[in-house]
């Protein structure tokens, strides 16, 4: 009826902060130009080339929140549970829909959502990994 309402919510929530997110590293990069001229040096031979930003992650998580919630959407809008009038959901027409309407938003909407932010953590922690072993090669390169 309404389960796409829940990762929807979830990606909602994750872009915002990712916003948060990317305006906060972009000041950081843009830092005063002397601080960046001093450690410089430093921060190349201790930083890796490969590091994956976290607004760049919670982008990915976005894509597929947004992406997952806008397939349900159509499949219920194909099934007719979702409407283009008030009050959008058909389960809200009559009183005695709603609780179940509720009960499947926080089963399986929230399952969805779950599983979804699951598989995106997974996916990020192989993408660290693959940043790592390029950073790690890379050393080896430039020590021979």
């Amino acid at each position: 009826m309404a389960c796409f309402l829940a990762p929807a919510a979830e990606a909602v929530v994750t872009t915002v902060l990712q916003k948060k997110l990317d305006q906060k590293e972009k000041e950081a990069e843009h830092g005063s130009v002397e601080h960046i001229e001093n450690t410089q040096s430093i921060q190349e031979s201790t930083k890796p080339k490969h590091k994956i930003s976290w607004s760049r992650k919670l982008k990915w998580l976005n894509t597929m929140l947004w992406g997952g919630s806008a397939l349900l959407c159509v499949e219920h809008i194909w099934h007719g549970e979702v409407v283009p009038w008030p009050p959008f959901l058909t389960a809200m027409q009559t009183p005695s829909e709603i609780v179940p309407m509720l009960k499947e938003i926080a089963l399986y909407g929230t399952t969805m959502a779950v599983v979804i932010t699951g598989v995106w953590f997974g996916m990020t922690l192989i993408a660290e990994r693959l940043a790592g072993k390029l950073d790690t090669e890379e050393r080896a390169e430039q020590e021979v």
